[in-house]
């Protein structure tokens, strides 16, 4: 039987809340599309509730946890055999209980780059604009665009690593920011274009070289004809301008 800590859950709740049982209770799979905290933040989270208690009820659709996963592990890990919770419709849909649990994962503890992301990815799979994406997800369409560019020149994984904290690596640097992470692609890119263009430069001289060549040859071995013979074409050329 698990020790029992002395925390009161139930105090300073409205009619709408109820108690559940931590057995009773299993997590959707809505659950999987936000982002795990941190260590340190799911370690803040347990001292706080072991401070002030649960402020927050979970939110709980047909039986199982679609919000609040980590205040669940959190009181099931203090020993804990209820939470309290309050409950979505039956009837609801899944794609309103989804914009449900969206809202308050926004308004809660995501950074501004899982927002900018989240957004993003709901203009590519929902069809939704730029506008109403920033409104929704609490973002702009300046850091929504950030994620398009990343996506087009990167890919959609490097955008998953990071709204899942995980750090990326773009040349020699490693980061976790949005924003970072466009302006080292940018960079990338900008020395990129410079490296092709030195390389075009060197060929373009290398070629000139090697079809000026034969004229080199020739003025060694003829200097004084070689050079009547491009004075009179640069003559004929002046006068045909004439």
């Amino acid at each position: 039987m698990k020790k029992k800590c002395n925390i009161d859950l139930i105090s300073s709740v409205n009619k709408e809340v109820i108690t559940k049982q931590i057995k009773d209770l299993s997590l959707h799979e809505l659950t999987n599309e936000h982002p795990e905290m941190v260590d340190i933040e799911f370690q803040r989270l347990k001292e706080s509730i072991v401070d002030i208690g649960q402020l927050e009820p979970i939110l709980i659709y047909r039986g199982k946890i679609v919000d609040g996963r980590h205040r669940f592990w959190a009181i099931e890990s203090l020993g804990l055999d209820h939470i309290l919770a309050n409950e979505i419709t039956f009837t609801t849909p899944l794609d309103t209980v989804r914009e449900i649990v969206f809202g308050s994962e926004v308004r809660r503890h995501q950074s501004p780059t899982q927002k900018a992301i989240k957004a993003y990815w709901s203009t590519q799979e929902d069809g939704i604009t730029y506008r109403d994406a920033e409104k929704k997800f609490m973002t702009s369409r300046t850091m929504i665009s950030a994620c398009r560019y990343i996506d087009e020149i990167k890919g959609d994984n490097m955008l998953k690593d990071l709204y899942n904290g995980i750090p990326i690596s773009i040349g020699k640097r490693k980061t976790s920011s949005l924003r970072t992470a466009q302006n080292l692609i940018k960079e990338e890119e900008e020395a990129a274009k410079d490296a092709r263009f030195e390389e075009e430069k060197h060929i373009s001289i290398d070629k000139a070289n090697e079809e000026a060549k034969p004229f080199l040859d020739a003025l060694k071995r003829e200097p004084t004809p070689v050079i009547e013979r491009v004075a009179s074409g640069a003559y004929a050329m002046l006068k045909e301008r004439e």
